[in-house]
């Protein structure tokens, strides 16, 4: 390797480890990373799964962590009991190893006994619901964060769609009444119903209206 601003060539003899949760060849192939570095770097790839593919792994990493931490902290904490066990094997950890690490250093400091117990770990309930989401279909997945961007915004739909990244059309009025009284215009319920079979094609402003007014009592609607 040459200096910056020097003449002389210096020999080096180095490792390089890298790391990284990205699809590099993929990137690569998009612009977004360099190519002929990754040729250089990609001598020996090894692909670790994360840990909620590894299950088997976390009372190991766990009991590693624990060890450590109770050396550290002077602490007599010697195992996890039964139920703290489940919530680890339970807990989808997504931040990996370090969020187990950061768990379990957590729970040596919160013990106030000789093992670790469920409520020591720190493990919120909402995580196990992050989970879950890989089983709901799109159209699940969609109606989740709608409804939850229309109650961070409390109920406003322009607020809601900006925040989700769409541009509502105006005006948006729905009268129900109107609507139902309608013979060219089916009744809200009817059309959110059979929606899936005409696959009628809703705009964000008409989809999250329905999704109100199915909610609330007979009424008029307004934007």
């Amino acid at each position: 390797m040459d200096r910056v601003g020097s003449s002389k060539t210096h020999k080096v003899d180095v490792r390089v480890l890298s790391a990284t949760n990205a699809d590099l060849k993929f990137e690569s192939a998009e612009g977004r990373f360099r190519s002929d570095l990754l040729f250089r770097l990609n001598t020996v790839e090894l692909h670790i799964p994360p840990l909620r593919e590894r299950k088997e792994d976390i009372p190991l990493l766990a009991a590693h962590f624990l060890k450590q931490y109770a050396q550290r902290y002077r602490k007599p904490v010697s195992g996890f009991d039964s139920a703290s066990l489940r919530k680890m094997l339970d807990h989808p950890w997504p931040g990996n190893v370090r969020e187990l690490d950061h768990a379990t250093e957590r729970a040596v400091l919160m013990s106030t006994g000789e093992q670790v117990q469920a409520g020591d770990l720190g493990l919120e309930s909402e995580h196990a619901g992050l989970a879950r989401i890989e089983d709901l279909s799109l159209e699940e997945v969609e109606n989740l964060l709608i409804k939850k961007a229309l109650a961070r915004h409390s109920g406003n739909i322009s607020h809601a769609a900006d925040a989700l990244g769409f541009e509502p059309q105006r005006p948006s009025i729905v009268a129900c009444k109107s609507m139902a009284s309608d013979p060219h215009t089916q009744p809200v319920s009817h059309l959110a119903a059979n929606a899936p079979e005409r696959r009628i094609k809703l705009n964000f402003d008409t989809r999250i209206l329905l999704m109100t007014l199915l909610n609330q009592p007979a009424g008029c609607c307004h934007r």
